[in-house]
């Protein structure tokens, strides 16, 4: 994404789609363009999909996270009676 985080308003969505549709193997390129590079970073470190793979003091590669795997406690399983 070249210059156009800082047009974006809902920042949830775009990258949620972003995570829907890029593939596990693959990364993108994030140059913050008029936005504050720290504003961008941010934007990115809040959102769980993607871990950051490079930033360079501007320029940000992020590659999706893998899927986190959630252990539900023994109390709230569903019990067979």
């Amino acid at each position: 994404m070249l210059d156009t985080v800082h047009m974006i308003e809902d920042h949830d969505a775009l990258f949620g789609d972003i995570c829907r549709l890029l593939k596990p193997e693959f990364s993108f390129f994030v140059d913050p363009g008029y936005m504050m590079t720290i504003n961008v970073k941010s934007i990115t470190e809040c959102i769980v999909l993607f871990n950051m793979l490079r930033f360079d003091g501007r320029n940000m590669q992020i590659a999706k996270a893998p899927k986190m795997q959630i252990e539900v406690p023994q109390s709230r399983r569903s019990r067979n009676i």
